[in-house]
């Protein structure tokens, strides 16, 4: 199965903090035609909204970042996998050559909930590290759902770390 950053991924990764910034509007405009424009309370609903924005977005960048451009082709019944990174330069993995992988998520996506309580729980990612010392990362732009891209590579275990806070930043 073939992983990039793709506009539907993308869409993925984001569509809770889509959600929050309208219901973030409405709420400003039910606010203003009730009681008209309170300073205080415009504010106060700014703040908040800048307080689950910025990690999203950060969290959003830092992803981009990390996978632009990249593509992670996972063979499993080849027992193998390519990624081409940044610049373009393909290498392809076996299985056999992965020491571990450690797949990073929010404690919402730990229990494997359907609730999110931030827009920022949805990012996540995995660290697939190699016997040579290679450190190959897999984000959630790449696809939506890393843990299970993970479980196509057969014959390796996939430790799952909790990143507290829903922040997964990548470190």
């Amino acid at each position: 199965m073939q992983y990039q950053i793709t506009y539907r991924n993308t869409f993925k990764a984001i569509d809770a903090f889509i959600m929050f910034t309208l219901a973030m509007v409405v709420l400003l405009i039910y606010y203003r035609n009730k009681s008209g424009f309170d300073q205080g309370s415009i504010s106060l609903w700014s703040i908040l909204y800048l307080i689950f924005a910025i990690p999203t977005c950060f969290l959003h960048l830092q992803y981009y970042y990390y996978n632009h451009r990249c593509i992670f082709n996972i063979l499993p019944e080849q027992s193998k996998f390519i990624w081409t990174d940044k610049q373009e330069k393909s290498e392809t993995i076996a299985f056999n050559e992965i020491s571990k992988i450690i797949v990073f998520m929010s404690p919402s996506w730990y229990r494997r909930s359907k609730i999110r309580i931030v827009p920022f729980e949805d990012y996540h990612y995995a660290k697939i590290y190699t016997s040579s010392g290679r450190e190959i990362v897999i984000t959630s732009l790449m696809t939506p759902r890393v843990e299970d891209a993970m479980g196509e590579i057969k014959g390796v275990e996939i430790e799952r770390k909790i990143k507290h806070l829903g922040f997964s930043f990548i470190n």
